[in-house]
């Protein structure tokens, strides 16, 4: 990224034992974030300002969870029922219909796509040549991820 921190992307539908997962984590030098679709209901945090001592100390991953603490309509399904499918596919619908009303670009959009895409064939050619292929800069396309 232009501030020269790395980031890795990794992608499978057959890793073994990864089910129908989606994990997404952060790890920086004072602290990290994970989330994993597989236990929708929790963000996990580790905090290195977490006192280390003694033996450990507190630190750790924490959960914090995260049920009903989404934006509208996060009403349905009711709270005590798992995150799941239904509740994503509902607040993707609302974030779309709302931007429609709301005259805002939705996203993911076009530009979205077509990087995606681009990763996507840069993956292939990589694997065709056995090496790096380069990519431009996210933050080309407006996302604002590498500042």
């Amino acid at each position: 990224m232009k501030n020269g921190a790395l980031g890795t992307l990794e992608a499978s539908r057959v890793a073994t034992g990864a089910n129908d997962e989606l994990r997404i984590e952060i790890h920086g030098d004072q602290g990290a974030l994970r989330f994993n679709l597989m236990d929708p209901n929790y963000l996990e945090a580790y905090d290195m300002r977490d006192s280390g001592d003694p033996i450990g100390g507190t630190r750790g991953f924490k959960k914090i969870e995260t049920v009903q603490r989404y934006p509208k309509p996060a009403g349905f399904p009711g709270p005590k029922f798992a995150i799941g499918w239904t509740r994503y596919h509902m607040a993707s619908l609302h974030s779309f219909l709302t931007n429609i009303v709301e005259d805002r670009p939705c996203s993911p959009g076009l530009e979205d796509g077509i990087r995606v895409q681009e990763a996507m064939e840069a993956a292939y050619r990589s694997a065709e040549l056995g090496g790096w292929v380069e990519l431009p800069l996210i933050s080309d396309c407006g996302l604002g991820i590498a500042d």
